[in-house]
């Protein structure tokens, strides 16, 4: 008797958890799939809204555009010439008077070529973000009218022991969107961590990341990110960056393959991330 109850719940949990494995191990596939080395090249743009200090707080704002290739022979970067003069007029401006901010330039230097690298070749990086990843949910929702799979993930705390001290209260979660094929086709991002140290420093850190993606020339690329940071504490600042990247196309080349409904994209005020409706909890 006691033995055929545990079969019993044995076959009533399996089919949830196969559903569960199968979803992760498709995502897995696609990525590995979505990883060609051809050559492609775009625009990317950034804005940036910056508010740092308390009395009173100052906020800067802040926009470029730059050109990006990437492929075989690496990563390329070309700063136009207009850009650069902005710069300078602003390094001139704060010369005369320090107090006047420079935020074309600290966009400008703050510009990570691992990131914009990453933003080209996406499937790898979302790969490394799953390692240590723990599946919380899995269910169906609608996008704008599209059926399409959530995955709920916990992430790990990715730090050495040393780094570790005086952390706490990390939350880590990320939400991934798939399309009816296993490709994923959204990426919102949300971790919270709390530093304390000496009874002095005491800093409260959030950001939310939300990703739309894009197939192009058979690599995932990421076609925006909204970046929204805020530290509270003895220190006060936000953060808002919004990253774009529209591909290079030719006569002869076919347009980007959006894996997701170009209605369910970021806003063009990239304010508000995807609305998404919930059709159904776990797998039965």
């Amino acid at each position: 008797m006691i033995r055929a109850l545990r079969l019993f719940i044995v076959l009533l949990v399996l089919p949830g958890s196969m559903a569960y494995a199968d979803a992760v191990t498709t995502l897995k596939a696609q990525l590995k799939s979505l990883q060609n080395l051809q050559p492609i090249s775009g625009t990317l743009t950034i804005q940036s809204t910056r508010t740092q200090g308390k009395d009173p707080p100052v906020t800067t704002q802040a926009h470029l555009s730059i050109d990006v290739r990437d492929g075989p022979q690496g990563l390329e970067l070309h700063f136009p010439a207009a850009l650069l003069r902005r710069v300078r007029a602003e390094q001139a401006a704060n010369a005369k008077q320090p107090n006047i901010p420079e935020p074309t330039l600290e966009l400008l230097t703050g510009i990570d070529p691992n990131q914009v690298g990453s933003m080209l070749f996406y499937a790898p990086a979302l790969l490394r973000k799953m390692v240590g990843a723990t599946l919380l949910k899995q269910s169906t929702v609608r996008v704008h009218g599209a059926t399409q799979q959530l995955l709920e993930f916990k992430l790990p705390l990715k730090s050495s022991k040393k780094n570790q001290d005086g952390l706490q209260n990390y939350r880590g979660r990320m939400d991934v969107w798939l399309n009816p094929a296993g490709v994923p086709v959204a990426v919102r991002q949300s971790i919270s961590i709390a530093i304390r140290k000496f009874f002095v420093i005491h800093l409260n850190m959030k950001s939310r990341t939300t990703e739309n993606l894009l197939v192009w020339k058979g690599r995932l690329v990421l076609s925006q990110v909204l970046q929204k940071t805020q530290i509270t504490g003895i220190q006060a600042n936000s953060k808002t960056e919004c990253y774009r990247f529209q591909p290079t196309t030719t006569s002869r080349s076919t347009p980007p393959t959006a894996t997701q409904p170009a209605s369910a994209a970021l806003p063009a005020s990239a304010s508000k991330p995807l609305r998404m409706e919930a059709a159904a909890s776990r797998p039965s």
